[in-house]
Parts: C-alpha cells; sequence; structure tokens
C-alpha cells in the first residue's frame, strides 16, 4: 500500500456487482460493501487494476447501455487501470493455468482454472496487487469446486497473492 493507496486487482463478477449496485448478490450483506468498495474507488483510496478480458465478460453480460456508460466512466479514472495482456501476464496466466491443471489431475478437489481466471491472477501478480477481489465460488453449492475463493497464498506455490471476496474489514469500514 503505497501512500495509503490500496492496490487491488477486481474480477469481472465484483465489477458487475459494482455496476448492479448488489441485486445481483445472494447475500445482501455484500451490498454496503460493495458501496465501500465503490466509494473508496472514487476517492482514489484503491488503486483498480483488470485485464481487458474483463470487458469482454461485463460486454457478454448484455448489462445494457447506461451499464455500460457508468462502467466507461470508472475505467476513465486515473486510478483504474485496463491492463492488456501482455506477454509477462501470457506467460504467468498459461504457468498457473498448468499448475492446477496437472494438481487437478491428482486431486480432483483443486479447482481446473479456465484460461480468463488465470489472466486475472497473472494481471494482479504481474502488477503488484496484493489482492485479487472476486465473488468466483461464492454462489457455488457447497458441494461444488469453490474456484478462485478456494485457491490459498501462495498460488502456484510461488505467488504471493491473497484471493478474496471484498469484504468491510480489507476497506476500512
Amino acid at each position: 500500500m503505497a501512500n495509503g493507496i490500496k492496490t487491488v486487482c477486481i474480477d469481472s463478477c465484483v465489477v458487475i456487482s459494482l455496476l448492479k449496485e448488489g441485486r445481483d448478490r445472494l447475500d445482501k450483506s455484500d451490498i454496503p460493501v460493495l458501496k465501500g468498495l465503490l466509494s473508496d474507488i472514487h476517492s482514489g483510496k484503491i488503486h483498480v487494476f483488470f485485464p481487458t478480458i474483463l470487458r469482454t465478460e461485463i460486454l457478454e453480460c448484455n448489462i445494457g447501455k447506461k451499464l455500460m456508460a457508468e462502467f466507461d466512466l470508472w475505467t476513465a479514472l486515473p486510478n483504474f487501470d485496463e491492463v492488456p495482456v501482455n506477454s509477462r501476464v501470457a506467460k504467468t496466466a498459461a504457468k498457473i493455468r498448468s499448475y492446477y491443471s496437472e494438481k487437478n489431475r491428482v486431486n480432483e478437489e483443486i479447482p481446473k482454472l479456465a484460461l480468463a481466471d488465470c489472466i486475472f491472477i497473472a494481471t494482479a501478480i504481474e502488477n503488484d496487487c496484493p489482492v485479487l477481489y472476486t465473488y468466483d465460488g461464492d454462489r457455488l453449492k457447497p458441494s461444488k469446486q469453490k474456484k478462485l475463493l478456494s485457491l490459498k497464498s501462495p498460488i502456484a506455490e510461488e505467488y504471493p497473492l491473497q484471493i478474496q471476496k471484498p469484504d468491510a474489514f480489507q476497506l476500512g469500514m
């Protein structure tokens, strides 16, 4: 945290929840946390990094022109950085995906990660974000794999990244 500014990478499911003001959340206790996160982003307390693939995932959700325009306003903020997938991110994403694919072959409790998930993780790592905020796995039944939220640091036994839901404690609420 440089100059009191928290640096995070943010997954598309969190951005979609922010845009929908928590209306898509099953757990309504997430709503004040989302409002706090958005406030901290707008006030400059949080610097957000996200891969360009987030934009693709949002467009695929058909959130509508109004919410897409709001997202475009956020991306114009100086502390909201869209990061293209460069060779460093691509190599790190491939390494992480390969690691968890191999672990999944041995133990099906280990999630097999989608390439997009690995790009989010690699974007966080390559931009020195200590945390990736996500809800990926938050809505699954207990018997199902929890995907990103089930991963523990160090990621792929190498990268010190925390993957977690945003919460009031982390945001200083």
